[in-house]
């Protein structure tokens, strides 16, 4: 017999075990209890499951908000990001990969629990006593997904500030064209390259404007200091980060072509230029 102090918890195991004996539901206060026709490896799925359904979500946010004083909706951010972590929908950082599986972990501890389980158990005392790294195990997440979030803020923060400061420039150039086909090649309204020296002598430019000192200097830097009403860019590479950062500043600005539409004639100025 499994007890329940939640009702949430009792219905959720139900829904999940299916159990025709059912939970004493009628009653106004707990415990709510019900009879697991499921045994083993087949109850311990279930379990691990309900816990991971009823309590995760919960348990980040209560890590969040009360270890690491973030308040409601800051929290609620980081712990859809913490649970875009778990479930490998972002990817792509070390630290997480040093971290358990989730499910795999919280299913063992059933597992244990279950191989020689008491006839009756609440089902609140086993997270307490059986499950006390899965809130470690929760925290180390949490902590991934707070580093994600604080570095979320600062780029939208220096994606603010590029953006109000080629606002405030004059245009320098009206159209430019950018191709990227492993290097950069930026093109100016006349569909002639830039020279190495122009480079530079913009990249200079733009730190003066910006005031940042690690702007990148093979694109990002002119491109603001030209402050360009229209940017095209011809590329098989659309995921780029660096193309993203530029399409988040310039916004409607920029529009992204497939790098077998460049026109002929750019074709060839850009050959030129790598060979």
């Amino acid at each position: 017999m499994i007890y329940f102090q939640e009702q949430e918890a009792a219905a959720t195991a139900f829904n999940r075990l299916n159990s025709k004996t059912g939970i004493q539901a009628l009653k106004d206060e707990p415990p709510w209890c019900m009879e697991a026709e499921a045994v083993g490896d087949k109850l311990a799925k279930m379990m691990a499951e309900t816990t991971r359904t009823l309590l995760e979500r919960r348990k980040l946010l209560h890590i969040i908000q009360h270890q690491f004083l973030f308040n409601e909706e800051e929290a609620n951010v980081i712990a859809s990001v913490a649970q875009s972590l778990i479930s490998g929908e972002i990817e792509g950082i070390p630290e997480v990969h040093q971290l358990p599986e989730l499910g795999v972990h919280v299913y063992d501890a059933w597992r244990k629990f279950l191989s020689n389980p008491p006839q009756e158990f609440y089902f609140e005392a086993v997270i307490m006593f059986r499950l006390k790294q899965y809130d470690t195990i929760l925290r180390s997440y949490a902590e991934c997904a707070i580093d994600e979030y604080k570095m979320e803020l600062e780029y939208q923060m220096f994606i603010d500030h590029i953006r109000r400061c080629v606002e405030r420039q004059r245009t320098y150039e009206k159209h430019v064209t950018v191709v990227y086909n492993g290097d950069f090649l930026l093109l100016d309204s006349m569909m002639q390259p830039f020279s190495k020296g122009q480079i530079s002598e913009l990249y200079e430019k733009s730190l003066l404007i910006t005031k940042e000192i690690d702007l990148d200097e093979r694109v990002l830097g002119p491109l603001v200091a030209l402050a360009p009403e229209r940017i095209t860019v011809y590329t098989e590479h659309f995921d780029h980060a660096l193309l993203h950062t530029i399409q988040n500043i310039f916004e409607e600005k920029m529009s992204l072509q497939h790098l077998s539409c460049l026109p002929k004639k750019k074709k060839r100025i850009n050959l030129r230029k790598k060979s």
